[in-house]
């Protein structure tokens, strides 16, 4: 079942669905945080297995790289390396942007509701949409599964007590009882329909704000070592140690033995192949920095004035080394994507064409560099055999690991494609 959370209440379509097709083998695409577990309610076998990809792709980034590696990528590229606050920023950004009407809406709601009680309606419109934003901003996870009629699990407190606090440590301005109010109002501890129906809606929207702020901009934002930026995945975290992703079998095994493993969807950011090989760079962190402002310095002359930017360009190298060989128009079209979902110099919505074009140029120039190529060629063909085996090495993890493993059309043989 694609995008789970997505439905008003997951757990009673789940429960409709299964009894009219029991015996049915049933997974969902739901995407976990650290440490969040599936509701053990749902009558599912397990998720479509994100986390698992996160897992087992982890094994094969060594962790001793990273202190080089984002040190490099910070210098380099001038960016910020603070991975919590970009995904902060990135989703108070899809707030105001791409979801303007959810949380309006939201606001409306949540004022009505004030206007009914005496101790709330003097708080401005302003003041309602500040603070809603700054929970769904500071929502650990994609949602809760609060039902208006029954008591709110242990689970569903913790996540909207650690947003509440969270909202309350960034902007001490909100006024705390407002938040206090909310944090009861998400809670459903409030009877009405109005209040019903807040609740519900606000549980719809935390993941569109979770989905198009982290995977869709962060994950272009932040970029140190791109396999990890993955459906599932946390960049920030810097390989899986062994014993956690044994500790994670055993679990499965015992909780959720026909979960589904997956290392490819229609979803993932890059193909598993691609995955592989630029995760070798982990093991070459002293010298890929080296590599890569030794090809800046010689691309330079073909910047121009619009761009592009240095994070554009570290990503770029990346994915040359992932998924060569790959055409200059197939490039193009992907910078032209990761860019547009950075929305840090051109969007979807406000394209700027100087910056696009300054790509475009960029990308052209560099792939007409014959030297160049040669040279990218010598590292790749140094790159391939121990990413060869890194992809082998996930395929046989997953045949043989606790869950029902999915071969994605394609995968079966090698697969260097981008999303």
């Amino acid at each position: 079942i694609d995008h789970i959370d997505g439905l008003r209440e997951p757990a009673a379509y789940l429960q409709r669905l299964v009894d009219a097709a029991p015996g049915a083998w049933v997974v969902v695409e739901k995407i976990l945080e650290a440490g969040e577990s599936l509701p053990g309610s749902w009558p599912v076998a397990g998720t479509t297995g994100y986390e698992w990809l996160a897992s087992v792709g982890g094994l094969l980034v060594d962790p001793k790289g990273e202190a080089r590696l984002v040190a490099a990528y910070a210098s380099f590229t001038g960016e910020s390396v603070d991975y919590d606050e970009i995904v902060y920023v990135s989703k108070r950004q899809v707030l105001r942007d791409a979801l303007a009407t959810d949380i309006n809406r939201l606001t409306a709601l949540l004022g009505r509701i004030c206007d009914g009680n005496r101790r709330y309606r003097d708080y401005a419109r302003r003041d309602l949409y500040n603070a809603l934003a700054e929970v769904a901003a500071n929502f650990p996870v994609y949602r809760t599964y609060v039902k208006p009629d029954g008591q709110p699990s242990t689970t569903d407190r913790t996540n909207v007590g650690a947003a509440v606090d969270a909202a309350r440590q960034r902007r001490p301005d909100i006024d705390g009882e407002l938040l206090d109010f909310i944090a009861a109002l998400l809670l459903a501890q409030f009877p009405g329909e109005k209040e019903r129906e807040l609740a519900l809606r606000f549980q719809q929207v935390t993941g569109p704000v979770m989905a198009k702020g982290v995977e869709d901009t962060t994950f272009y934002r932040y970029v140190p070592l791109v396999c990890l930026n993955e459906v599932g995945a946390d960049p920030s975290r810097f390989g899986t140690p062994l014993a956690e992703f044994h500790d994670g079998c055993a679990a499965a095994q015992a909780d959720w033995p026909r979960r589904m493993l997956t290392t490819s969807t229609h979803d993932t950011k890059r193909s598993e192949d691609v995955r592989a090989r630029i995760s070798v760079l982990s093991e070459l962190a002293d010298e890929w920095p080296a590599i890569v402002d030794r090809w800046a310095s010689r691309h330079d002359v073909h910047r121009r004035q619009a761009g592009p930017d240095r994070n554009t360009e570290w990503l770029f190298y990346q994915t040359l080394v992932g998924a060569w060989p790959i055409s200059t128009e197939r490039l193009i079209t992907y910078l032209d994507k990761a860019t547009k979902e950075a929305k840090s110099h051109t969007s979807w919505t406000d394209p700027v064409v100087a910056f696009e074009d300054s790509v475009h140029h960029f990308v052209e120039a560099v792939l007409a560099d014959e030297g160049f190529v040669g040279e990218l060629e010598a590292l790749v063909a140094r790159l391939c055999r121990p990413g060869w085996t890194n992809s082998l090495a996930l395929k046989l993890i997953t045949l043989t690991a606790p869950g029902v493993p999915d071969l994605y059309q394609g995968s079966e043989g090698w697969d260097l494609s981008l999303v």
